[in-house]
């Protein structure tokens, strides 16, 4: 089976999926039949998805040093930094998950007190390190 334009009056009227035999039985309705080049077409390859969930050495290490520096610098003052700096480096702790309502608190948290701009916050969310 090959595929195959069927031509009349200079239009591509229909494209069809035929053997030869069939085409040869039909010739004559069309002004011209054009076997097309079959094509190897390769499988479509999955979107990659933006990586979500993180270690906490991971994401740390999306903020830069002056972000990491100011963080920590807010700990003695700032108790919600304080509680969520104690969670990320509490040992049983093994991954971040930035779709976190929490995480994305935290992160809105580190903007409030300008540790990071907006656009910083949405390229930590999307997983990119600066």
């Amino acid at each position: 089976m090959s595929t195959y334009i069927l031509i009349k009056n200079g239009v591509a009227v229909n494209k069809i999926l035929a053997d030869e035999d069939f085409i040869e039985k039909i010739r004559d309705e069309y002004d011209s039949i054009e076997l097309v080049q079959d094509v190897m077409v390769a499988p479509e390859q999955p979107i990659p998805q933006a990586r979500t969930v993180f270690n906490p050495i991971e994401f740390m290490m999306l903020f830069t040093s002056a972000e990491r520096v100011a963080v920590r610098a807010l700990r003695a003052t700032d108790p919600i930094v304080d509680d969520w700096m104690s969670i990320i480096q509490d040992p049983r702790l093994t991954q971040i998950d930035l779709k976190l309502t929490s995480t994305r608190d935290f992160l809105s948290h580190l903007v409030s007190v300008t540790v990071l701009t907006g656009a910083r916050k949405e390229q930590i969310l999307a997983g990119v390190a600066q």
